[in-house]
């Protein structure tokens, strides 16, 4: 199979951080962790929001980041967060995918949100909150730009599969027009009572209108074709951890990729 992630970038590397306030001593995380940091702040700063580009969920959840290595440096292309139900619980802290549209005050949201998280509950499915996508700002070239959404499309859906079996939800800003490349991997808009539901004011991005997206059940052939395509990449992610009071890094394995039943 022909490696297309190397059309555009030199050398790609994808890093786990799992919930970074407990592996911040290892050097590769804080490294890899203040230069996500940044990146989010540049990115913020660019589509401009009341709020600080950063929270305590930036400490104590999942952390997927795409790097390039540049002359044994590592250049950070695009991150994105993930805070599942099981991990918010761990930290007793709000779910995101629920504390999100809270901020919101519209009761509509607010109980469409809860009517497809109990939705999920009977199912027995779990649920998890990915957010904050950001690109390098100097990424420019529409078809670099393509290639790390591809990317994206490909290590959300390893997530939802692999890391956490999980189903989905976030918020899709109307201005970025995000949801289209989310619709490819098999999300949709969240609907409550036979309706649609309209988009939301978030008051957090200046009353900015953002869809609320989901994956009912299962993702989409082309979000597992996108996992498919980038496997050489996935297969070759560090994960860096703690386990029993001790940092760990794990490289995924092939054979780690076989036992998803989500």
């Amino acid at each position: 199979m022909k490696d297309i992630t190397k059309t555009y970038f030199k050398k790609l590397k994808c890093i786990i951080i799992q919930s970074p306030i407990e592996v911040l001593d290892d050097d590769l995380c804080e490294s890899v962790f203040y230069k996500l940091i940044k990146l989010k702040v540049d990115g913020f700063n660019i589509i401009g929001s009341k709020y600080l580009a950063i929270d305590q969920n930036d400490f104590l959840g999942t952390h997927i980041v795409l790097c390039e290595e540049v002359e044994d440096e590592l250049r950070v292309l695009m991150s994105f967060k993930i805070m599942s139900e099981d991990l918010a619980l761990h930290w007793n802290i709000p779910f995101s995918g629920r504390d999100v549209v809270k901020k919101s005050e519209s009761e509509l949201h607010i109980n469409a949100v809860e009517d497809y998280i109990k939705r999920c509950q009977d199912k027995g499915r779990k649920i998890a909150y990915p957010g904050s996508m950001t690109m390098c700002p100097s990424i420019k070239d529409p078809s670099e730009r393509t290639e790390i959404i591809k990317i994206f499309q490909a290590l959300l859906t390893f997530y939802h599969k692999e890391i956490y079996p999980s189903v989905s939800i976030c918020v899709a800003r109307d201005r970025v027009r995000s949801e289209f490349f989310l619709r490819e991997m098999g999300f949709s808009e969240l609907s409550f009572g036979g309706q649609v539901v309209p988009p939301v004011l978030l008051p957090q991005y200046r009353n900015e209108p953002f869809k609320i997206m989901v994956v009912e059940d299962y993702f989409s052939l082309h979000a597992l074709r996108m996992m498919k395509t980038y496997e050489e990449l996935i297969y070759n992610t560090v994960e860096i951890f703690r386990d029993s009071g001790t940092v760990k890094k794990k490289q995924v394995l092939q054979s780690d990729l076989s036992k998803s039943s989500a």
